[in-house]
């Protein structure tokens, strides 16, 4: 059997399954193939893409970074995840300011450690996400909206600020720190 056959078996057997997500790293494999990890409405997955690093990949522009896109994926019979077709949506890399670039780049590393794919985990962050990733690039401050994504990020996974009573004395008036 050659490969070419065994591909087209493969593929033959595959379902088909359309989804939409951001971008958070893309990992390059062999010579022209990425690993690459999106978070979408359903939580985290990652699926191959093959071919995407070459000049003439047509799927290319939707797997960039911070890149909000569509997909169809095929699913193997064993629960892998290849990409069939890519187009992009929205990009919110702004490389223009610096600020905003390493705030983007903390969000999506954050993310990507935070959230567990196996589990479907970072379905309830995703519109948060997206929002803060919008806000971003359409000019808001880029540190407070990292800040408050990191907050909601944290709380996602059970880590949140106690806000309910002053930490120095335990009254739930006059409240001077919080922990």
């Amino acid at each position: 059997m050659t490969r070419k056959s065994y591909l087209f078996l493969d593929m033959a057997s595959s379902e088909t399954i359309k989804s939409s997500g951001i971008t958070i790293r893309k990992t390059d494999t062999k010579e022209s193939d990425a690993m690459v990890l999106c978070i979408g409405p359903q939580g985290l997955f990652s699926f191959y893409a093959r071919g995407v690093r070459k000049l003439t990949s047509k799927n290319a522009a939707s797997i960039g970074e911070m890149t909000l896109s569509d997909f169809v994926l095929l699913e193997s019979s064993n629960g892998n995840l290849t990409l069939k077709e890519g187009s992009p949506v929205k990009s919110f890399l702004k490389p223009d300011d610096l600020n905003a670039s390493l705030v983007e780049g903390f969000l999506c590393e954050l993310t990507s450690r935070l959230f567990n794919e196996e589990e479907g985990e970072g379905k309830d962050f995703y519109p948060f996400l997206k929002t803060s990733l919008e806000a971003i690039s359409g000019g808001f401050d880029a540190l407070t909206v990292g800040f408050l994504c990191f907050a909601r990020a944290l709380n996602e996974v059970g880590f949140g600020l106690n806000v309910d009573e002053c930490v120095r004395c335990g009254s739930k008036k006059n409240i001077v720190g919080v922990s």
